[in-house]
């Protein structure tokens, strides 16, 4: 899976936290309400700290399997087609009109890197596997509208 440094970089930034400081902290707080006895409030409190403690090994398990299965991706030269024509492919920006003469401007990045209100969309967003290998000028229709493809630029 391709992702971009930055994306990279935050998740690994997250995996490192959860690793050296959340884990031992949930650690720690384990040990220090582990119940003696009958169930009372401090079993309770012990029982969220478990659920806390799963939380953390699940999401320390997802980014060990992301990070280490995705390559992160670095600006090539533009993807083509057999033509030799400029395609929209992973790290494309594009704009697009709609049928309304609205223009939408989209850098086309992974899931990992997605922020819609900064224009940056997943490569597995439904509009934009509907444009892969799309180039210049064609069009395509989605959710019942048509959309024209006005650049793609890789930079």
């Amino acid at each position: 899976m391709l992702i971009s440094k930055e994306a990279y970089n935050k998740l690994n930034n997250e995996y490192k936290d959860l690793i050296t400081v959340k884990r031992p902290y949930i650690l720690q707080k384990l040990e220090e309400n582990r119940p003696f006895g009958c169930f009372n409030d401090s079993q309770t409190e012990y029982l969220q700290i478990i659920d806390e403690q799963t939380q953390i090994e699940k999401r320390i398990s997802e980014l060990s399997s992301i990070i280490s299965s995705c390559q992160i991706y670095v600006a090539k030269t533009p993807r083509k087609d057999k033509d030799g024509n400029i395609v929209i492919g992973f790290g494309s920006t594009i704009e697009i009109r709609d049928e309304n003469n609205v223009i939408k401007k989209y850098k086309i990045l992974s899931i990992y890197d997605s922020d819609i209100t900064n224009g940056i969309i997943s490569i597995e967003a439904p509009i934009i596997k509907e444009m892969i290998g799309l180039q210049v000028g064609d069009f395509f229709e989605f959710n019942n509208k048509e959309y024209e493809i006005l650049t793609i630029e890789y930079i």
